[in-house]
């Protein structure tokens, strides 16, 4: 069973048309408009009201959850889990977590069996670190639903789904409007050189109110309006980034580029997480009213103190006919417990340093974030065009170089001097010179090939 349904997510389609989806938000418009209309009021909540809400949608989902989800059923009866007694966020910590191959294992067992078969979608995640997970959403309601997050989220930079803007995602045509006209989508798989002037050119011509994208592909388009000196680019309010983890120079970039402000997101195709940064600041605010989030150490144990680093786990609150209780994300993060000057009281990460298959191993059995690589290529990179980094041994890694037209083989030993320098004996770095980096199925840029069975239990930070 468990086989023939994961070949049934295999075969579903990557994503929905600009267009096909806005005649998909209008079947359930009210939705989407209602959860519009709570969150532009529940996000200035005060902690005390983000606490009760919390407890009431956790009480809410745990007792669904066990009277008609099978596998919960029979968690919760394993363990003696006695919903009558949760009173806390801390009873929640009874519940063992929910992981991808328990999922993967339990698909059927994981359905609500109080939703009718014609209510349950069939959804997959991107898969670009293994093989990709099957699960199920409500149909049509989780998109209302995460939609109007979206939108709320894109108000925060006074700008709305409903505007001109150009999307940059993997898709199959170079360049093609949608959404009658209103949105100008753009390919990932084709930012190269010999596109790069006519793509801009239609961004020029079609004048958004901002672009939409994975940083690695925002950033590609800004290198190059940098590089040619192109002037008379049309004003943008706003860059909404996500899919991928930004860094710092990438951000100075984009920025200084489009004199805009960059606004990031959080999400995944699960439904347990959604945050964003805001107005005032570049730390992730966690939205409530989308699920419940913890993070945790190596051991298991929730982290409460602010700059330790923790994978998330999240709870999510929008999707009950799959419910994904304490489900390890395998994303991370650290807090920050500073207000923010936005006035939002809801909880803050740092950063999203993305996931553990984003770490390299030290030849010391450490995991090594890739935070101080990106700074490094962003300083020492003369002559090189892109790169990724490869590893399959500990203590080693490749460099993937695509050589740029201005590349002499002297530009090389500053570039492998300044990781040495910063990182000392911890790696052992070679080049390899490649003609092409390939993307994801979705048209994301992995940084990182990461071919070590990264376990917690094996290697620490």
């Amino acid at each position: 069973m468990v086989k023939k349904i994961n070949k049934l997510f295999r075969t579903i389609s990557e994503q929905d048309s600009a267009t096909g989806a806005s005649l998909r938000l209008f079947g359930r418009y009210f939705t989407f408009r209602k959860m519009c209309k709570f969150l532009r009021k529940s996000q200035w909540w005060s902690k005390e009201e983000i606490k009760k809400y919390q407890l009431k949608k956790l009480e809410k989902l745990l007792n669904h959850a066990y009277e008609n989800v099978p596998y919960y059923t029979k968690l919760f009866n394993k363990i003696g889990f006695n919903l009558n007694n949760f009173q806390s966020f801390n009873d929640l910590n009874k519940i063992p977590f929910l992981t991808k191959d328990i999922v993967r294992e339990n698909v059927e067992e994981l359905k609500a069996k109080n939703y009718p078969e014609h209510k349950f979608e069939c959804a997959t995640t991107g898969g670009s670190t293994g093989a990709p997970l099957g699960f199920f959403l409500e149909k049509d309601v989780w998109f209302a639903k995460h939609m109007a997050f979206g939108e709320v989220f894109h108000n925060r930079a006074k700008c709305s789904f409903l505007n001109k803007f150009v999307g940059i995602i993997g898709t199959d045509p170079i360049c093609e409007k949608q959404f009658f006209g209103r949105i100008l989508m753009i390919s990932s798989f084709h930012l190269k050189d010999e596109n790069l002037s006519m793509l801009i050119g239609k961004i020029q011509r079609f004048g958004p109110k901002y672009i939409m994208g994975y940083p690695s592909a925002v950033t590609i388009l800004a290198d190059f309006i940098n590089k040619n000196n192109i002037k008379h680019f049309p004003k943008i309010k706003a860059i909404f980034c996500h899919g991928e983890t930004i860094f710092e120079w990438q951000r100075s970039l984009i920025e200084e580029t489009f004199g805009c402000k960059i606004l990031c997101s959080h999400g995944m195709a699960e439904l347990c997480i959604f945050a964003g940064t805001c107005e005032k600041s570049n730390y992730y605010h966690i939205s409530p009213e989308y699920g419940y989030v913890e993070l945790i150490n190596s051991d298991g144990e929730v982290i409460e103190k602010e700059d330790e680093l923790g994978e998330i786990v999240a709870t999510g609150f929008h999707n009950d006919i799959f419910p994904f209780i304490r489900y390890k994300t395998g994303d991370f993060g650290m807090y920050s417990n500073e207000k923010c000057e936005c006035g939002r009281n809801t909880k803050r990460l740092k950063t999203i340093e993305g996931r553990i298959q984003d770490f390299v191993v030290t030849k010391k059995n450490k995991l090594m974030s890739l935070t101080g690589f990106h700074h490094l290529i962003a300083t020492k990179s003369q002559g090189i065009k892109e790169s990724q980094i490869y590893q399959d041994t500990e203590g080693k890694i490749v460099f993937n170089v695509i050589k740029d037209k201005d590349f002499k083989e002297k530009y090389i030993q500053p570039f492998l001097d300044s990781f040495q320098k910063h990182f000392g004996n911890e790696l052992d770095i070679s080049i390899k010179y490649v003609d092409s980096i390939p993307r994801t199925k979705r048209g994301k840029y992995r940084f990182l090939i990461q071919k070590l069975p990264i376990d917690f239990k094996k290697y620490r930070f």
